[in-house]
């Protein structure tokens, strides 16, 4: 149930985050709300709840992480090669990506999530993503240490393979690695 909450309340930020009219409207909704709390004491406590919630909603689009998650949508369900501070975490496949406040949760198809708080300096390719700081990263609910010099987290789809056929460079004996390095420059 909390994997489908969660993707329900992420696929509904990225879909505020798109449209100005919704952000503008949640605005609208939480100042009626708190004008709502000064004016009914009895419900005042969930008009600020319903206000602070519509609030943070809007945060959570105009942030960078809210940016992220929507230029990002595009790298689901696809495998990926993740390298956070410097160190490979290898292949993995994207199940899902969402904003929440500042941070940025990928869940990958392994049920692990890997969270970015307060992404910044992030690059965008068409199938890559460099994010050159965070607050921190965590990968299975793990701080990991970060490396001084190196960008915080990089994520680059993988080029597919169709079933029955080599991988991309491996006909000559080089790694798949490679291949994905040689695809990607730009």
């Amino acid at each position: 149930m909390r994997k489908h909450l969660v993707t329900g309340v992420g696929n509904a930020i990225n879909i505020i985050g798109r449209s100005t009219s919704l952000r503008v409207a949640l605005v609208a909704t939480s100042l009626a709300a708190f004008a709502f709390a000064v004016f009914a004491s009895h419900y005042a406590f969930l008009a600020i709840v319903v206000g602070l919630a519509c609030l943070f909603i809007v945060a959570t689009t105009v942030s960078e992480a809210g940016r992220l998650a929507r230029a990002l949508q595009q790298l689901q369900k696809h495998s990926v090669d993740v390298r956070v501070w410097g160190t490979e975490l290898g292949e993995l496949e994207v199940d899902r990506i969402t904003p929440v406040g500042a941070g940025l949760l990928i869940y990958v198809r392994s049920g692990t999530l890997l969270k970015i708080a307060q992404p910044r300096a992030a690059q965008i390719g068409e199938h890559s993503v460099e994010i050159g700081d965070a607050a921190y990263v965590s990968w299975g609910g793990t701080k990991l240490e970060r490396v001084a010099g190196v960008p915080a987290f990089r994520l680059a789809q993988l080029p597919a393979i169709t079933p029955g056929e080599a991988p991309p460079g491996q006909a000559d004996g080089s790694s798949r690695e490679s291949a994905w390095k040689n695809s990607n420059r730009s």
